[in-house]
């Protein structure tokens, strides 16, 4: 019995460093969001061009525009059309840190047993 033990006892720690990175992830993300949206300014989407510039399509009340940001310069580029906040509606979500794991795992047990 106390072999089992100290053969499970690092498997249980390293769940539950997985699941304590996962919770932290998630707590940190929904902190970030606070700070980057206001309630009439929202950052919707944002693209790297470079190391330090990047594209944002920016929500203020219910106008969409989109805008180049730098180290020292921010610029409006333009005002997208209304259809675009449908777009972005639309979008399909990224996947959480816990689907992409589950997906994973269920590839490494089909490998593990292939159906014949």
């Amino acid at each position: 019995m106390e072999y089992i033990i100290k053969l499970l006892m690092p498997l249980v720690v390293v769940v539950l460093i997985i699941l304590g990175a996962y919770y932290t992830t998630r707590w940190i993300a929904k902190k970030q969001n606070t700070y980057v949206s206001g309630r009439i300014i929202k950052i919707i989407e944002r693209v790297m061009i470079s190391k330090d510039v990047y594209l944002a399509v920016v929500q203020v009340d219910t106008k969409i525009y989109l805008m180049s940001v730098s180290a020292g310069k921010t610029e409006l580029l333009s005002e997208l059309p209304p259809e675009t906040a449908e777009k972005i509606k639309n979008a399909q979500q990224p996947e959480d840190f816990l689907g992409i794991f589950s997906k994973l795992l269920g590839s490494r047990q089909d490998k593990n047993n292939p159906k014949g």
